[in-house]
């Protein structure tokens, strides 16, 4: 999958979903407007007549007047003011993100503490697929109300998604079927189809309202005398509500206009992330089967039937493909047969931790290369997901029954992960946090940063991932104590380590701005020019990791930009050197650049990590950092030639 470009194709529908949705509106309102000059609003020419009456009984014909400005001026703000304000609504009732669509129908967030055996699979399955694509830990949701299998993904950014599946499929799907339907719903997380489906829900739901209110006019009228007037609204009523029915139809339209071949794109991804297609050919024939299929029966599916794993509602128009055409695209060789459900004592993994990490034990190294750091930019592999998988098994172990996903167990994590390495200055810094936090605090930081020592720096971010959906749970409070703790804990000794600035910087992204202040499409700049500053910074701070010798960062540096075409004639070296504490602000400046421009830095920026024959991981770990701000996510990859924190 090329990210970049699907990125751009994700921006592009966004354009199409625009012109379709205005068509939409016009053709409502011209509807409305007709219907508003035969109900007999606005000016009518009556003409005398002595042998015909009216059909309201006035005693003389009526010749209707199609050309009304006003009246379609009134008609017009009315509609466009009713459907605006709708949107707006589920918009903002929709500002928390992923999770929020979630509840809105009928989830219930998973513990990551869970014990049980359905839910354990599921959670292990997702923190795999988080680590193997570089993204933050989604909040995990189940419906429990819905025997059917179904899933699906939702949010506005990493930061704020959410997946949610449905209860008939975590109990009727093996882990393989299960983590087809996972890598498929990630595919849309990496593709931007998210961001897409999440912003198309209230438009929609604006164009259901038409239909609500043709039915409160129709209910109204009921009671009322006979009279012209009645009549009037009665037909106008009907008529309302028809047209609002016909808005769902267009609302329907664009749904499979942009939902239905991302279907199969991401059908076919699954494929690729996993090298089984038994795995979600097999999740798609257990749906096929029996009675529940893959119908979700909350009443607000209706919004969201564009973002489901498979087709939600029982009505006649599909949002998604044909359910047999999806089957034999990754099967051509299906025989037409679906699968039962698997019975409940096969439902519980039969690997062990330890016997899963012993079967995907890496397999031999492969060399690591920047256009090959670039590619695997936005995508998953069957050999990401062992090393996640490992990665998990070893980051569980380590940490043993911490819960990550709580406020303080996330607290405790990133305050640990900031701590220096120097014992001295470890023991000067938990003085700092007993003063401030307490000494039951204090410890529970010094133990878990104890047990840190055994993991890596490529683990120790795959850990700060996973800790992401307790750091969804801060409050504006919580989340400003733990900002001034993290750099308080930083700057006591006066300096910035590079291991310091990259907690501080995770921290920052997730926090400023919070993320209900960053729904809107950012727009993107394809010129590097004014860029060229921040650009040229950052990619010479890269050149400067962990290299003592000015000249040869300042080569390396020379040597990635003249590589990119699209940098070498706007970038030139610093007139200084740039400190690491600097990173939150160059990442800030850069992050309104194109994905063409992204695609770019990072390419030039890998370059430099790779020019040697000594690469650390927590060099790596820095680029994966740098990716994930410029929301272009880099997996764990294979070939690191030297460990290193």
């Amino acid at each position: 999958m090329d990210f970049f470009g699907s990125q751009d194709q994700a921006r592009g529908k966004t354009k199409q979903l625009v012109v379709l949705y205005l068509v939409a509106i016009i053709a409502i309102i011209c509807c409305i407007y007709v219907v508003a000059v035969f109900a007999g609003f606005g000016t009518q020419a009556y003409l005398d007549s002595q042998s015909s009456t009216s059909s309201y009984g006035t005693g003389a014909s009526r010749q209707i007047n199609l050309l009304q400005p006003k009246l379609f001026l009134t008609v017009a703000g009315a509609v466009i003011l009713v459907i605006g304000c709708a949107s707006l609504y589920k918009i903002k009732s929709l500002g928390a993100g992923g999770a929020e669509v979630a509840r809105s129908v009928g989830g219930r967030e998973v513990d990551l503490s869970t014990r049980d055996p359905d839910e354990r699979k599921l959670l292990n399955i997702v923190e795999e697929m988080s680590i193997a694509s570089g993204v933050p830990m989604p909040d995990v949701f189940i419906l429990d109300q819905e025997a059917g299998i179904n899933a699906f993904a939702a949010g506005y950014s990493f930061e704020d998604a959410a997946v949610a599946v449905t209860k008939g499929a975590i109990q009727q799907l093996s882990r393989d079927e299960l983590q087809g339907v996972m890598a498929h719903e990630f595919s849309h997380i990496l593709s931007g189809d998210m961001r897409l489906n999440i912003r198309l829900i209230g438009p929609l739901f604006g164009l259901l309202v038409i239909a609500f209110i043709g039915r409160m006019l129709l209910y109204s009228s009921n009671g009322r005398s006979r009279s012209k007037e009645a009549g009037a609204i009665v037909f106008f009523g009907l008529a309302i509500m028809v047209i609002g029915y016909v808005g769902m139809l267009f609302g329907r339209l664009i749904q499979a206009a942009i939902s239905r071949q991302r279907e199969y794109l991401a059908d076919a991804a699954a494929v690729q992330f996993t090298r089984n297609p038994a795995g979600i050919s097999g999740a798609l024939r257990r749906l096929g089967f029996g009675a529940h299929g893959s119908r979700v029966h909350h009443a607000h599916a209706e919004d969201t039937a564009h973002m489901f794993f498979a087709k939600a509602l029982g009505s006649s128009f599909a949002t998604h493909p044909p359910l047999p055409k999806r089957i034999r695209a990754i099967d051509p060789g299906w025989d037409g047969t679906y699968l039962p459900p698997r019975p409940p004592r096969e439902r519980k993994e039969k690997l062990s931790a330890s016997d899963r990490l012993s079967q995907f034990q890496e397999r031999g190294r492969k060399m690591v290369t920047a256009a090959t750091a670039v590619a695997a930019v936005g995508a998953l592999s069957e050999n990401g997901i062992r090393k996640a998988i490992e990665q998990r098994i070893r980051i569980r172990r380590t940490l043993g029954d911490l819960p990550i996903g709580t406020v303080v167990g996330a607290k405790t994590v990133f305050v640990a992960l900031i701590l220096d390495p120097s014992p001295t200055e470890t023991q000067k810094q938990l003085a700092e946090i007993s003063s401030r936090e307490g000494d039951d605090f204090a410890q529970s930081v010094n133990e878990v940063a104890q047990k840190m020592m055994n993991l890596s720096a490529e683990e120790r971010y795959g850990l700060m991932e996973l800790s992401f959906p307790g750091l969804r749970k801060f409050s504006e409070r919580d989340e400003e104590e733990l900002t001034e703790l993290l750099e308080k804990i930083a700057h006591r000794d006066g300096r910035i380590t590079l291991r310091e600035a990259l907690v501080l910087y995770f921290i920052h992204r997730n926090f400023n701005p919070r993320p209900k202040n960053a729904r809107a499409s950012k727009r993107l700049s394809n010129q590097v020019a004014p860029l060229a500053g921040p650009i040229a910074r950052l990619l010479f701070l890269v050149a400067s990791l962990d290299k003592t010798d000015p000249s040869i960062a300042t080569q390396r540096f020379t040597d990635a930009v003249g590589g990119q075409p699209l940098l070498a004639q706007h970038l030139s070296l610093p007139p200084s050197d740039v400190p690491v504490s600097a990173i939150t602000e160059i990442l800030d400046q850069i992050e309104s650049s194109s994905f063409a421009i992204r695609k770019a830095i990072i390419g030039a920026a890998a370059q430099i990590i790779l020019a040697d024959d000594s690469v650390s991981d927590r060099e790596w770990t820095f680029l994966r950092l740098v990716s994930l701000s410029l929301e272009s996510p880099m997996p764990p990859l294979e070939g690191i030639l030297e460990t290193g924190s």
